[in-house]
């Protein structure tokens, strides 16, 4: 799944209109950790002419409800000012990928799909590892006489429960093969 904003956007708007952090997190503590958060970092200088740009400053975003100013633009970059720097510090605490917003729309795709894919890639090779483990018990049992050494010599090494099937590949069945002298050559 993939989400805009999520419960750290509440969490920074909370913190800085003046809730209690802890309590704030409590609140919102319902909702799931995410696998990966990517963040968008952005200065209030860079910020500005985009908003400007595209729709404008309006009354929440400027944060004008805390009265941090009569000015609509100078409560907007002091607001947003507070929400950055809390942001940068949610991603120092919980891990954010920060990615500079100011490179290209090409550029911050490709790392947000590079990023993805080795996420992928690691919980690939996790289920399958995990998978292994539970099915190990399946395909090795320990020796009659107790645990046997590995190849360095630590103890524990599995025991293929049919080494003739081990051999031939799991689900095939075992053909002998019976040993013929090599006679003379008749070249």
């Amino acid at each position: 799944m993939i989400a805009d904003r999520y419960v750290f956007t509440m969490f920074a708007r909370s913190v800085v209109r003046g809730a209690d952090a802890r309590w704030i997190r409590n609140v919102f503590g319902f909702g799931l950790v995410p696998d990966l958060t990517i963040y968008l970092r952005l200065d209030v200088d860079s910020l500005l002419p985009r908003v400007l740009r595209h729709r404008g400053i309006d009354y929440w975003e400027a944060g004008m409800d805390m009265h941090l100013g009569t000015d609509l633009f100078d409560s907007f970059r002091k607001y947003q000012w507070r929400l950055i720097r809390e942001y940068n510090s949610m991603a120092r605490e919980f891990g954010f990928f920060g990615i500079d917003a100011r490179l290209s729309v090409e550029e911050i795709q490709a790392r947000i799909r590079r990023k993805v894919e080795a996420l992928l890639q690691e919980r690939k090779m996790r289920v399958l590892s995990e998978s292994l483990e539970t099915i190990r018990p399946l395909l090795f049992e320990r020796d009659a006489d107790g645990p046997r050494a590995d190849a360095d010599g630590r103890g524990d090494a599995p025991v293929p429960a049919d080494p003739e099937r081990s051999r031939a590949g799991a689900g095939r069945p075992v053909t002998p093969v019976p040993f013929v002298e090599p006679g003379p050559s008749s070249h």
